[in-house]
C-alpha cells in the first residue's frame, strides 16, 4: 500500500482507493507515489473530507482553490439560481432534485419572492443559504425557513423589507453566520430577541452594517452574546461610546467594524482596548484622536487597523508601535499623518527600521 489514512487506503500497484467500508475506486496514479492528491479522489471521498470542515472553511476552500470548488459541487450540492420571472416553475424542478440529492448550499438572486422561499423550506439538508439582495422577500416568506434545522449560514444582506420579526422567525435555527447588513428596518427590539432566542447561542458572525436604527440599547443586548467572534456595525450612526462599553463584554471577539460610527470617540476606544483577542479593527471616520491610539496599542494581536478620516497625527501613531502583528494600516484621509505610504503592508519591519514612526 502506497498511502493510507484511518478511513481510506491507496493501493499503488492496483491504482485503487479502498474506503473503510470496502468500496473500491480506480484512480489515476498520483504524481507523488508517497501520497494521493485531492484532485485525484472520487467525489464521495472529497465529500467525506469536507464533512470534517466547518462552514467558514468550506467557503474559503471553494473560493481559493477552483479545482476543489469544482470537485465539491457534487458532494456538497451547491446551486445558484437567478429567477428571471416571479414564476416558480424553475425552482420547483430544482427543489425536487435537491431533495433527492440532499443539497447543502443554495444561492438565490433576482426576482425571488415569498413563494420561492416557501419551497426552499423543504430542503431539510440545507446548511448555507445566500439571499443577498433579494429585496422582494418579506418576513412572512422567511417564516418557512424555520424548519431548516441544519442551516448554519444565512445571508440576508440588502433584503430591505425585513423587520425585527425575521429575527424571531430564525430563533429556532442554530445559525453560526447571520448577515443583516442594509436591512434598515432592524431595530433595538430585534437585537433584544437575538439575546433571548436559544437558536442564536451558536452565532459567531453577525453583520449589521447600515442598520441605522440601532442604538446603544441594542448593543446592551448584544453584550450577552459572549460567543460572537465577528461583529460588523459600520454606518450605525446612532451608537455611541456608551454602547461600545457593552461590546467590551464580548471576550471572544476577533473582528470589529465600526467605520462611519460618528459618535464613537476616544472614550469608546478605551472600552475596545479590553478586547484582547481582536485581530481586525476598523474605526474609520469616527471621532478617535491620538488619545485613543494609546488604548489601541494594547491590542497586540491586531493584524488590520482602519483609521481613515480620523483626527490623528504621526506622533499619535507612535502609540501603536507595539503592534508587531499589524500588517495593514489604513490612514487615508488623516490630514495629520505624513507617512510616505498610506497603506503599510509590513508594520513590524517598518518600526524596526526607524527610530520614530513619524517622518
Amino acid at each position: 500500500m502506497g498511502w493510507c489514512a484511518d478511513w481510506v487506503v491507496y493501493d499503488k500497484k492496483m491504482n485503487q482507493l479502498i474506503s473503510m467500508h470496502g468500496t473500491i475506486h480506480t484512480v489515476k496514479p498520483p504524481i507523488d507515489t508517497m501520497r494521493c492528491h485531492i484532485i485525484e479522489l472520487p467525489h464521495t471521498i472529497i465529500g467525506h473530507i469536507y464533512g470534517f470542515l466547518d462552514i467558514k472553511c468550506v467557503i474559503g476552500t471553494c473560493n481559493l482553490v477552483s479545482k476543489w470548488s469544482n470537485q465539491c459541487k457534487a458532494p456538497w450540492g451547491k446551486c445558484t439560481i437567478k429567477p428571471s420571472t416571479p414564476h416558480t416553475n424553475q425552482l420547483q424542478t430544482i427543489v425536487r432534485k435537491a431533495i433527492v440529492k440532499k443539497m447543502h448550499w443554495l444561492e438565490l438572486y433576482g426576482l425571488v419572492t415569498d413563494a420561492h422561499i416557501h419551497m426552499v423550506g423543504m430542503l431539510g439538508h440545507l446548511q448555507m443559504l445566500n439571499l443577498r439582495g433579494c429585496d422582494h422577500i418579506s418576513d412572512h416568506g422567511l417564516e418557512h425557513l424555520g424548519s431548516l434545522r441544519n442551516l448554519k449560514y444565512l445571508d440576508l444582506t440588502g433584503c430591505a423589507l425585513l423587520t425585527d420579526t425575521v429575527i424571531q422567525s430564525m430563533g429556532s435555527i442554530p445559525l453560526e453566520h447571520l448577515g443583516l447588513a442594509r436591512c434598515r428596518k432592524i431595530t433595538d427590539h430585534g437585537l433584544a430577541m437575538l439575546g433571548m432566542c436559544d437558536g442564536f447561542t451558536h452565532l459567531k458572525h453577525l453583520d449589521l452594517a447600515g442598520c441605522y436604527q440601532i442604538t446603544d440599547h441594542g448593543l446592551e443586548a448584544l453584550g450577552s452574546m459572549g460567543q460572537l467572534e465577528h461583529l460588523t456595525m459600520d454606518e450605525c450612526v446612532l451608537i455611541s461610546d456608551q454602547g461600545i462599553e457593552y461590546l467590551a463584554k464580548l471576550a471572544c471577539l476577533r473582528r470589529l467594524g465600526l467605520s462611519y460610527c460618528t459618535r464613537v470617540s476616544d472614550r469608546g476606544v478605551a472600552s475596545i482596548g479590553r478586547l484582547t483577542r481582536l485581530q481586525s479593527l476598523d474605526i474609520s471616520w469616527s471621532r478617535v484622536t491620538n488619545i485613543g491610539l494609546v488604548d489601541i496599542g494594547h491590542l497586540v494581536r491586531l493584524e488590520y487597523l482602519g483609521l481613515m478620516g480620523c483626527k490623528i497625527s504621526d506622533r499619535g501613531l507612535d502609540a501603536i508601535r507595539p503592534l508587531v502583528c499589524l500588517d495593514r494600516l489604513r490612514v487615508f484621509g488623516c490630514t495629520g499623518v505624513t507617512l510616505p505610504e498610506l497603506e503599510i503592508r509590513d508594520w513590524a519591519r517598518y518600526v524596526r527600521s526607524h527610530d520614530r514612526v513619524c517622518l
